[in-house]
């Protein structure tokens, strides 16, 4: 299942979609609910309008929550490891490519859906995207004059991939935000019990 076309990603972040977020930030099996404060704090940035901060710390909680489910989708949970000196542990980089280390096919893109992982590329990899990621860990960017647009984009396509490992009774309680015709909310966020689920086995 496709997550959602991309121009849902160039719209405004609105109050709704912020309180959603903080909403199923609680119920998506998304992330450790250790991470929690982390995703909160994220919210918090974009709301005093430190858009940098709001992004870096996003894309240290996608990686951290893509890397789970690379893990469950690709069948090997041993590259849930964390940095280590010795040892290689799973990036972005290798969460997004389409061939796994040992040359088979990676999962994941087919179970995000091409939408998702043609936002995903373009933010971050593609070398006429913006290449958020780089950018920031290179300091070529100044902080202060950071674009609320590129963080706004982030939180939208985070809140979509929240809804994805969230219960369908839980988010069909939810107030989350609805285009006009409600087309696109329901199509992100039709998912099964099974799809919910999976990344909370590991």
């Amino acid at each position: 299942m496709a997550l959602l076309p991309l121009k849902i990603f160039l719209q405004s972040v609105t109050y709704e979609v912020l309180s959603a977020l903080e909403t199923v930030m609680t119920k998506s099996n998304f992330l450790l609910k250790i991470m929690l404060p982390y995703w909160e704090m994220a919210v918090s940035k974009f709301k005093s309008h430190r858009f940098a901060d709001c992004t870096m710390l996003l894309l240290s909680q996608l990686e951290a929550g893509l890397r789970r489910l690379f893990a469950a989708v690709n069948k090997c949970p041993d590259r849930l490891l964390t940095a280590e000196s010795t040892i290689l542990y799973t990036t972005f980089d290798e969460i997004l490519a389409k061939h796994m280390s040992d040359g088979s096919m990676n999962q994941l893109p087919c179970f995000l859906g091409e939408p998702a992982m043609e936002f995903l590329w373009d933010f971050l990899n593609y070398q006429e995207g913006p290449r958020i990621r780089d950018h920031l860990s290179h300091g070529e960017i100044n902080i202060c004059e950071f674009p609320e647009e590129a963080a706004g984009q982030l939180l939208t396509f985070s809140l979509v991939l929240l809804l994805r490992f969230t219960e369908k009774g839980t988010v069909s309680e939810l107030k989350v935000p609805q285009r006009e015709g409600g087309g696109w909310l329901a199509e992100c966020t039709t998912t099964s019990k099974g799809r919910a689920c999976l990344i909370s086995q590991i």
